[in-house]
């Protein structure tokens, strides 16, 4: 069996592997720019219409004031005029370089502008009262005839965005007011993205120069390792392959067959070790001369060995089990002038996949070799999926269930500080299941067996109402757990709208913490139903940010309330810069969103104390407070 085809595929693979990542960082880093000029765009807008809203709400207030007859009014009168220039300069903000109105006036030679307010306090710049007005763009010939407001960007070197809004009298634009904003608030965007942007562009430089790192010690490390990878006694494969081969394979395109050679003890004290050498080897050529190259045979230890057979069916792996067998049956080994008689006993687990991990799998194929063991040896024995997961699964659903009616499901509460306040604002609501012998047992230990089960729901319903309840109790707020796939349930999805629907009052302090699990391609569909829960006033949290790149999406196309910053991001934060860097981004890039940040997993001072410097709003840790089954105020 050649090491080398052995090896060849995964090494393959690791170098598609680097190339691929190094053209996914360029591609990232690319989107990355979308995604900025996305977010310049989304601050454009939202700061013409809030300017836009604010103008039309002044003229609202000046035309009911004046009989919708303003521009004849303040023609007429310089005191008014006086008035209510004084009102617009009011409406000047920093990024507002000159904010104006200007009346429609027609002559033989077509429609004239002129100067009707100016809030500009320098006489060189300021526009007197019928002074005639040259536009340099057709905006304001577009807004009289079109009796609507006009918006164009960077017109000059100076100026950033300039805005005219109609005023219109018994339906005719009679004047419009002029807004342009200083290029200098669009360099004050620029440079407060410019970290972010450095940040991905950093990040691709070093993902780029890592990859190339990986490629020079993964080409070192197969040239010199290989034959570590060899036994050399039987010229099979090594345990300490094992390890490698499991994280180069998916597991569920194989069948685990284990394998035994019976009674080999008893061998070597008749005959010695020489002999017993000479049987392992020999064993492991007989085995390895009825398996394909894409099999993989490893001495798992002594007289044991670990047989992985690709994709192969039940069926067919019980046939290739059953000539292993048959070619010791009858077919005694020579060793040294001994015929020797042996027989192998085997156990199959044919759904390796099914198991928590590859070691729970090669235990099972282990189980099976007992069994084959324990009746008569020279034997197969296969695991029996259908027959031992029904068994398990329903004895957890059992377990639950009796839990739920002996009230050992319960809530455990861990606070939220307000950074500022240093007061406790909110509580993270944690299930828990007490067992018999009154141990905590954290939900990964049982939440996976009841997935998509009618007990998963009612487990939900369960802290859904657990968590109103307690809001009775207190001012505080609280935040439920909920995976990204529970709001694609129609099931869970109703009883969240139907609880809250009619518990209005406390659901205003209700968040829903959404943890990604899955990657969810239909971003319209996710929104909907996210909006159907704000829609009874409870906030969506956006849990563990920053662990991956699909968070910016979300962010782009969801309504997110609060963004709950991953702790492997916190964690030493004050040892690591570059998580320093990208914790202040965030929380920058958050702030400009008008989004909420908490810090998750503080756990000690030096954590704290950056966090606190930082500016994120919330924090959350064992350095605050551990989950309890009472809030700390109780």
């Amino acid at each position: 069996m050649s090491v080398f085809n052995k090896f060849g595929k995964p090494f393959l693979a690791i170098l598609f592997f680097l190339s691929f990542m190094t053209a996914g960082s360029i591609y990232l880093y690319k989107e990355y720019k979308k995604t900025n000029v996305k977010i310049h765009s989304i601050i454009h807008k939202d700061l013409v219409r809030k300017k836009i809203t604010l103008i039309k709400n002044f003229i609202s207030q000046m035309e009911k004031e004046l009989d919708n007859n303003a521009s004849k009014q303040l023609k007429s009168s310089l005191s008014l005029r006086s008035l209510y220039e004084n009102r617009l300069r009011a409406l000047l903000t920093s990024e507002i370089k000159f904010l104006y109105v200007l009346s429609y006036n027609k002559s033989s030679h077509g429609t004239q502008l002129d100067y009707l307010l100016d809030t500009a306090l320098d006489e060189e710049e300021r526009g007197l009262f019928n002074q005639p007005f040259e536009p340099q763009t057709n905006s304001w010939e577009y807004v009289y005839h079109n009796q609507k407001e006009s918006v164009q960007q960077q017109l000059f070197d100076t100026l950033w965005i300039s805005m005219v809004i109609p005023i219109i009298e018994n339906g005719e634009v009679v004047a419009a007011i002029g807004i342009d904003l200083d290029n200098e608030e669009q360099t004050h965007i620029d440079e407060v993205l410019e970290p972010l942007d450095k940040l991905y562009f950093y990040i691709s430089i070093f993902m780029v120069l890592m990859l190339l790192s990986v490629y020079i010690q993964v080409a070192i490390y197969y040239r010199t390792r290989k034959h570590s990878f060899i036994d050399p006694l039987t010229k099979v494969f090594n345990r300490q392959y094992l390890s490698n081969f499991l994280k180069n394979i998916d597991i569920k395109d194989y069948q685990i067959l284990m394998i035994d050679i019976d009674h080999f003890k008893n061998v070597n004290d008749t005959y010695g070790h020489d002999i017993g050498d000479i049987i392992l080897n020999t064993v492991s050529s007989r085995i390895a001369s009825l398996i394909r190259e894409k099999d993989s045979l490893i001495r798992y230890g002594g007289e044991e060995f670990v047989l992985f057979l690709y994709k192969q069916s039940l069926p067919q792996a019980k046939n290739v089990a059953e000539r292993i067998l048959n070619v010791f049956r009858d077919n005694p080994i020579r060793a040294k002038q001994n015929s020797i008689d042996l027989t192998l006993s085997i156990g199959i687990n044919p759904y390796p996949s099914h198991f928590r991990d590859v070691q729970e799998a090669i235990k099972i194929s282990d189980e099976q070799l007992y069994l084959a063991k324990s009746n008569g040896r020279n034997r197969m024995e296969s695991y029996d999926l259908m027959e031992d997961n029904h068994a398990h699964k329903t004895q957890y659903i059992n377990d639950i269930k009796m839990a739920i009616e002996e009230s050992r499901i319960r809530c455990m509460y861990q606070p939220i500080y307000n950074t500022k306040s240093k007061l406790i604002e909110k509580y993270e609501v944690l299930i828990r299941m007490i067992d018999n012998d009154n141990n905590i047992i954290l939900p990964n230990d049982f939440l996976p067996y009841i997935s998509h089960t009618q007990i998963y729901t009612d487990l939900t319903k369960f802290v859904i109402e657990s968590s109103l309840e307690k809001l009775k109790e207190t001012d505080a707020e609280l935040s439920i757990n909920l995976e990204l796939q529970d709001l694609f349930n129609s099931d869970i999805l109703e009883i969240i709208i139907d609880i809250l629907s009619h518990n209005k009052t406390h659901a205003k302090r209700l968040t829903f913490e959404i943890l990604e699990t899955q990657e969810v391609s239909n971003l319209d569909l996710l929104k909907e139903k996210i909006n159907k829960i704000r829609q009874t006033g409870a906030k969506i949290a956006l849990d563990d940010f920053g662990s991956g790149y699909a968070n910016f999406t979300y962010l782009l196309h969801l309504d997110i309330d609060i963004l709950k910053i991953d702790g492997t991001l916190i964690r030493d934060i004050h040892k690591n810069s570059n998580a320093k860097s990208i914790v202040e981004t965030i929380n920058i890039f958050a702030q400009k969103m008008n989004i909420k940040t908490v810090a998750e997993q503080i756990e000690t001072k030096e954590e704290y104390e950056l966090i606190e410097n930082i500016g994120i709003d919330y924090m959350q840790g064992y350095y605050l407070g551990r989950p309890s089954f009472k809030l700390v105020n109780e």
